[in-house]
């Protein structure tokens, strides 16, 4: 059964009257819109679990530039750049950097709406290729899982690591051995980073009243998704 959703869409920019225009407008055509004045710091937890992104560029103490060269490796939604930079040097970097549009300011409000579902209609055209584990449907193009009537988005090393849980539920796995199959390349990657992986999906999941990824004490990891089951 194909579960409806609501496209969450984020706009970042500095300008209070950018940002209650932007969210009026879309949300009049049915988009849950969250806003956001500025990014104190790069925290991918910021922008996962949005359809589509619409950011500034000029803004301190990060940059709307910055800002997508860093969540761009992460996250394969639609990013708009709202900006007033028109130099086609400027729109260059953008696009550069990972963006996939470019509105220059200022913009009409039409002008605004079609490009945005554009780019959801251009994400709904791919191909949906999902995985049907546990009693669960895993949408790798997305890294959403789809299960108890829920629809969970994590970024793509969550995704990764409850999948390969998934894919071998009797399993226990150490810390180590997460590292090595999901990681074995990324000197990024730490294993104190599997905990917090853990723990990030952990926190989504609480979030939609389900229980994520059973720990084996003295052992490791195994899987488990079910909803919590409130006492008496």
């Amino acid at each position: 059964m194909e579960i409806m959703r609501q496209y969450r869409i984020l706009v970042v920019d500095d300008d209070q009257s950018i940002l209650k225009l932007v969210k009026n407008v879309l949300e009049l055509d049915a988009y849950d819109v969250t806003t956001l004045d500025r990014i104190e710091e790069l925290e991918l937890t910021h922008f996962v679990g949005y359809d589509l992104i619409l950011l500034d560029v000029m803004m301190e103490p990060v940059n709307g530039f910055e800002l997508c060269s860093y969540i761009r490796p992460h996250l394969s939604c639609p990013i708009i750049f709202l900006t007033a930079k028109e130099l086609e040097a400027d729109k260059v970097e953008g696009l550069f950097r990972g963006a996939d549009d470019y509105i220059v300011k200022p913009f009409g409000t039409k002008e605004l709406l079609a490009r945005v579902r554009a780019h959801l209609r251009r994400e709904e055209r791919r191909e949906e290729r999902y995985s049907e584990i546990a009693s669960c449907q895993f949408y790798p193009e997305r890294y959403e899982v789809a299960c108890f009537g829920k629809v969970l988005k994590f970024s793509e090393r969550e995704f990764k690591l409850l999948h390969l849980l998934a894919s071998n539920p009797k399993q226990t796995f150490s810390a180590e051995r997460l590292h090595t199959l999901l990681y074995p390349e990324s000197s990024e990657t730490q294993l104190r980073s599997i905990s917090e992986y853990v723990y990030q999906i952990r926190q989504k999941c609480k979030q939609e009243g389900l229980q994520a990824i059973a720990t084996v004490r003295g052992v490791g990891y195994r899987w488990q998704l079910e909803p919590v089951i409130s006492k008496a």
